[in-house]
Order: C-alpha cells, then sequence, then structure tokens
C-alpha cells in the first residue's frame, strides 16, 4: 500500500515542476472554467495562481483522501479495543 501513496504522491508533484520550468511560454490568457460540452466560459490573466490552481486542488484531494484513509484505521482500531472491553 506504500508503493501506492508513493506512486500517487509522485504523481501529484509532477505538475508543479512541469508548470515551473514552461511558465513562460503559458500564453497571457489562461482558461478558468469549461462547460460540460469542453467550451471555455471564463478567460482570465496568467498568474501563479491561476496557472497552479488544478495542481493545487489534486494535492490538497489527495491529502484529503490520505488523512481519510489513515483514520479509518485508527478508528477501526478503536472500535475493536471498545468491543474488548
Amino acid at each position: 500500500m506504500i508503493i501506492v501513496f508513493f506512486l500517487a504522491a509522485i504523481i501529484s508533484i509532477i505538475p508543479f515542476p512541469v508548470l515551473a520550468i514552461f511558465y513562460k511560454t503559458i500564453p497571457g490568457q489562461v482558461p478558468l472554467f469549461v462547460d460540460l460540452a469542453g467550451n471555455l466560459t471564463i478567460m482570465t490573466t496568467k498568474s501563479i495562481l491561476s496557472v497552479f490552481r488544478l495542481p493545487v486542488m489534486g494535492l490538497m484531494i489527495q491529502v484529503i483522501c490520505v488523512a481519510m484513509y489513515l483514520t479509518r484505521f485508527s478508528s477501526t482500531r478503536r472500535s475493536k479495543i471498545d468491543q474488548n472491553i
């Protein structure tokens, strides 16, 4: 299971250096939102926040998932202890 966490962490971290390297080549306007058909709905000017928004959101989701996974084991262990008492 540790290999899965390690692989997920690497996949989540890879976009940060790639975007940092190619930051100057990104156009001045970047898409902010798209609709279900894939059409652009909102464009915004290029900034650190607009470029790194999706990788940060993915990293935060991964942190939440790992925290939920780890607390599941601790709550299972606690319920077994409570049953024994």
